[in-house]
């Protein structure tokens, strides 16, 4: 009889208020341990999260970003003796059953080369469903996985350096490189927001755009560019999708959204920084 897994979560904040209680009322029931890493500059909210008796907290009183959040999170789970890490965001949630899907699998499959299990991501805005139950992937977004942590530990932790945007497809590239798998169970859904995306009506055509801050597009566009020339080679065509998303991105910044001039600059400065070799966190003060 296979042994049952242990399964340890965590959430990265970052200036959350209160809505976040309840998206982690939809799966902390589920899970043995709920790591709470919090980014938000000089802040210590630990006495709000004492109602949960499952919540460690970590204040890390600065904004260290999404990928060094998410190592202190895995860390602290393999420490503690947990097998898989359900890895979420601040604003996603699930549906009543969905996460017992997640664990259903893990618990019934043969799990030494999966390095990610997903869950089908409902986002806002239109995208049909595979008819296939699960689904091997190239990349999958971070929210709502249950990630490996035996597998975590062979192959490295996330690259810090990203700080923010791409480190969950650079984490997933390198798992398919290295022999390991990602799978999406696309009968299983995780509710997740997409940012600030807008959506616009040209003719009978729909476009979205994410609506980032500029901050964003300079960590899309050079940590993009990192990946691209890191795994362009094992995965061409998805790469090649996501390079070309710079230029549709500089396209949608033109002609729909705002803060024009400052999104261009940071996009044009994130490409002069991969160049340069520059990584971590932003390092301009505008």
């Amino acid at each position: 009889m296979k042994k049952k897994i242990k399964v340890a979560g965590c959430v990265t904040l970052y200036n959350s208020d209160e809505k976040v209680f309840d998206s982690v009322n939809t799966y902390i029931e589920k899970i043995d341990r709920l790591y709470v890493i919090d980014n938000t500059p000089e802040r210590d909210i630990k006495k709000q999260f004492e109602q949960f008796k499952k919540i460690v907290y970590v204040p890390n009183k600065e904004n260290l970003g999404v990928a060094t959040a998410l190592n202190i999170a895995c860390n602290l789970a393999i420490k503690d003796g947990f097998d898989f890490i359900l890895t979420m965001d601040q604003d996603s949630e699930f549906q009543i059953g969905e996460v017992d899907k997640l664990i259903k699998y893990v618990n019934t499959n043969n799990m030494t080369k999966i390095g990610i299990v997903s869950p089908w991501h409902e986002l806002n805005r239109k995208k049909n469903r595979p008819s296939i139950e699960v689904e091997e992937m190239i990349e999958v977004m971070t929210s709502g996985n249950f990630l490996n942590l035996n597998i975590y530990k062979k192959i490295g932790g996330f690259l810090d350096d990203y700080f923010i945007d791409c480190v969950d497809i650079e984490y997933c590239m390198r798992l398919n490189k290295l022999g390991y798998k990602v799978l999406r169970l696309n009968y299983c859904t995780l509710n997740h927001k997409l940012g600030e995306a807008k959506k616009y009506k040209i003719g009978k055509r729909e476009v979205y755009t994410s609506n980032h801050n500029y901050i964003r597009k300079y960590y899309i566009t050079r940590n993009t560019l990192a990946f691209y020339k890191e795994y362009k080679q094992y995965f061409k065509e998805r790469c090649d999708y996501f390079k070309r998303g710079i230029s549709s991105m500089i396209r949608k910044v033109i002609i729909f959204e705002d803060d024009k001039f400052r999104k261009l600059r940071s996009i044009y400065r994130g490409y002069k920084d991969y160049k340069k070799g520059i990584f971590g966190k932003y390092p301009y003060k505008n």
